[in-house]
């Protein structure tokens, strides 16, 4: 069981379709779910203590038992038995995180796509649900064009050498950058970013170092938003600067955010945390309580 067996791709294609029209998801997002279905099952195969399954695997594996008959000789050819799928509805049945999943998974060199697990492990989970990388393949895809930096900040760059545009899409504050005089770098997860394609936390840039840092509408997607801070600083020159653009949430009117301006955002308590030492920045309201938090050189060190 070193590699994942695939079914028949007839199968595989009615499962991808069933689950496009049950969950509404995108050909592309229910393919990656009926792959990371497939590596959990070898996973589980594996274990002898049975592995919690996040929201989005679940929801692939449900589907693929649907086809008893494909499911029985599919768990035949690659584990060898029948691997059963045991709900956790009585009392006392223990319901495992799927981040020990992700640990069995990584204890035992089995790769496996994060953007799935994070953060829908919740069972009550349901519907279209935001999956980081897919959402962004498939918006660059349509041809879905997203806000650009305020030119209030592009008017307060000065050519400065090296930049790095993290989450830098398909392109279009680079471009900006380089007509300012500046050589740049971008990054994104996704596979149509006009930079490198990756992800910033795991990227190993070398010895690079950069003038000017540039996060534009990503830092509210950031997980660990401490530890990629410390990343960024450890990227900047000794007099380097870092602009980070995000909508910004305060503590006054968080009853009255609607749920997208939150899943969007940042609270300003967390810049504080983020950049205790202080920052410069512009606001830009957008209604009462909630503004686009232009961040100037924050002081890191």
């Amino acid at each position: 069981m070193n590699t994942t067996i695939h079914p028949l791709e007839e199968t595989r294609q009615r499962i991808i379709k069933l689950m496009m029209g049950e969950h509404q998801f995108s050909c592309e997002m229910a393919s990656a779910i009926m792959d990371e279905t497939l590596i959990y099952m070898r996973a589980a195969a594996m274990s002898q203590e049975g592995l919690g399954s996040p929201q989005l695997v679940d929801i692939g594996w449900h589907t693929f038992i649907l086809y008893t008959r494909e499911y029985q000789q599919y768990c035949c050819d690659a584990f060898g038995f029948f691997l059963h799928h045991n709900p956790t509805d009585r009392d006392g049945d223990v319901v495992r995180p799927a981040d020990d999943t992700r640990m069995f998974m990584a204890e035992h060199g089995i790769a496996y796509d994060p953007g799935l697990y994070e953060g829908h492990s919740d069972p009550h989970i349901c519907g279209v649900i935001a999956m980081k990388k897919l959402d962004w393949n498939k918006a660059y895809k349509e041809g879905r064009k997203f806000a650009s930096v305020s030119e209030i900040i592009l008017d307060d760059i000065s050519p400065r050498g090296d930049v790095l545009d993290i989450g830098c899409g398909q392109g279009e504050l680079m471009k900006q950058l380089k007509d300012r005089g500046c050589r740049v770098t971008g990054i994104d997860l996704s596979d149509y970013s006009a930079g490198i394609v990756g992800d910033f936390m795991s990227y190993n840039f070398g010895k690079k170092k950069f003038d000017l840092i540039t996060v534009n509408l990503v830092l509210a997607f950031i997980d660990d938003k401490a530890e990629f801070v410390e990343k960024i600083n450890s990227l900047l020159n000794s007099n380097g600067r870092l602009i980070i653009v995000t909508p910004v949430l305060y503590d006054e009117y968080l009853a009255k955010y609607t749920d997208h301006q939150k899943n969007i955002a940042v609270e300003h308590k967390q810049l504080v945390q983020l950049f205790p030492k202080g920052y410069k920045t512009y606001d830009t309201n957008y209604g009462e309580g909630y503004s686009i938090r232009l961040t100037l050189e924050p002081n890191l060190n």
